[in-house]
């Protein structure tokens, strides 16, 4: 297992007490959620290598917890393994993607218009499932959404027009800058013709869902 060690800053951009996480075996982009509110959850990014100028060490932020792949439940990823690859679409082109078919060993499946994208934005305002990359996260700004966003099947909105405190990225020029930095790291481990990537992405458990299956585990015993 590798770890690694971060400084994270705090509202008012002070140091905050290092995390030290330990991520997934082997060379994968790993997802590591590290702070969970009502309405987001801020994920350390990381792609281990052995030379650690080489490495990789940013930040995502998804929709709240806990995980889910159904669609219109505007959650965060589920805790499992993703295929990555680069996407076309209509509203982001060449952006990535995640992936996944039904996992044998539980879990949702993650295909077709269930797959989530990694582009740029700041706050949960900007995402309904997807990630957006930046170089640190903010914890506790004021965050205005000016209108409400994003329906559902049935004609609901997810997300409400209102004055919010959450966490938040730097600014919209930190997660572009980071959205290249993170693609092109991923994309130099190779990608076939279809778009497919070679590096595959981890999303963890959460501090609670390891705690949660700890206590589980302690009954059992």
């Amino acid at each position: 297992m590798i770890g690694f060690r971060r400084t994270l800053l705090d509202a008012d951009g002070n140091p905050q007490k290092e995390t030290v996480v330990t991520t997934i075996p082997g060379v994968s982009l790993n997802m590591i959620p590290v702070v969970e509110t009502d309405y987001s959850t801020a994920c350390l990014t990381h792609i281990p290598q052995a030379n650690p100028e080489d490495t990789y060490n940013g930040v995502m932020l998804f929709p709240k917890g806990p995980g889910c792949n159904e669609d219109d439940t505007n959650r965060r990823l589920e805790v499992g393994t993703y295929n990555l690859s680069i996407h076309h679409g209509t509203l982001y082109k060449n952006v990535l993607k995640f992936s996944r078919l039904k996992p044998s060993g539980g879990g949702r499946a993650l295909e077709g218009s269930q797959a989530r994208l990694i582009h740029k934005g700041v706050d949960f305002g900007n995402s309904t499932g997807c990630g957006l990359p930046g170089s640190r996260y903010i914890l506790k700004q004021e965050i205005v959404i000016p209108k409400d966003k994003h329906k559902d099947k049935q004609g609901n909105y997810h997300i409400k027009a209102g004055q919010y405190t959450d966490t938040v990225l730097p600014d919209w020029n930190d997660s572009i800058k980071e959205e290249k930095k993170l693609k092109e790291k991923v994309v130099s481990f190779g990608v076939d013709k279809k778009g497919n990537c070679s590096l595959q992405a981890v999303m963890a458990k959460s501090f609670d869902e390891v705690k949660k299956a700890s206590e589980e585990e302690q009954k059992e015993n």
